[in-house]
């Protein structure tokens, strides 16, 4: 296996905790470093795929949202006059349910 060098400053206290650290786990500092930098790797990818999964159920909800809204607008547009208030308001009640879990689920 070939490597290559990456070559970084830190502040001298930074050095002597990263130092101190590796010595405190019988690691060189090239393997300590390196040891962080791989969980810091996992940890992203780990995210970045949750964050995915949360992105396409936030966008599926807010689709659903958009069709209640245009459901309410078709009946209000279709010149019926029988468009009850409690229809008006069922919608609407089904859009607040449904942006509440959207809210929820983008606060986890």
């Amino acid at each position: 296996m070939s490597y290559k060098g990456i070559r970084i400053k830190v502040k001298v206290d930074d050095y002597e905790r990263i130092k101190a650290a590796a010595q405190n786990r019988d690691l060189s500092m090239s393997a300590f470093v390196r040891s962080l930098l791989d969980a810091t790797i996992d940890d992203v990818r780990k995210r970045s795929s949750v964050d995915s999964q949360q992105l396409s159920e936030l966008i599926y909800n807010l689709k659903k949202i958009g069709g209640n809204i245009n459901q309410i607008a078709k009946k209000l547009n279709s010149g019926d006059n029988d468009v009850s208030d409690r229809f008006v308001l069922q919608q609407l009640l089904i859009i607040q349910r449904t942006l509440k879990e959207v809210i929820r689920d983008c606060q986890n």
